[in-house]
């Protein structure tokens, strides 16, 4: 699998790369949004990795969702912190598919859109 590695921290991508490696991915790493818009012009991957904490974690993943090279891929928060996952999910996730059926009938009743 090719991923590419959003990661601002060299020390981390040293730890993360061999780890990937090891297990047969090809891992390119950059060091921000922006790089990654670059790094697909010449690269196709199969996934995004974005290493945290990222300085602007919501913004580098709503600018990340809005790049057609990038948009559609999916895309894993690497954090042992609850709070970045927690940020990375409420930036990527479409929010009305964290409501539950009933949530949604509910809204749908109240005559507004989920």
């Amino acid at each position: 699998m090719n991923l590419l590695l959003i990661e601002n921290n060299p020390e981390f991508s040293s730890v993360f790369e061999p780890y990937f490696h090891e297990y047969g991915h090809t891992v390119v790493t950059v060091f921000s949004a922006q790089d990654a818009a670059l790094a697909v012009a010449s690269w196709r991957p199969d996934a995004i990795l974005i290493g945290c904490p990222h300085p602007g974690l919501r913004q580098a993943i709503s600018g990340i969702k809005l790049e057609p090279a990038l948009g559609s891929l999916p895309l894993i928060v690497l954090s042992c912190n609850p709070d970045d996952r927690q940020d990375g999910a409420a930036a990527f996730i479409d929010k009305s598919a964290l409501l539950s059926d009933m949530e949604k009938q509910i809204l749908k009743a109240a005559g507004v859109r989920a």
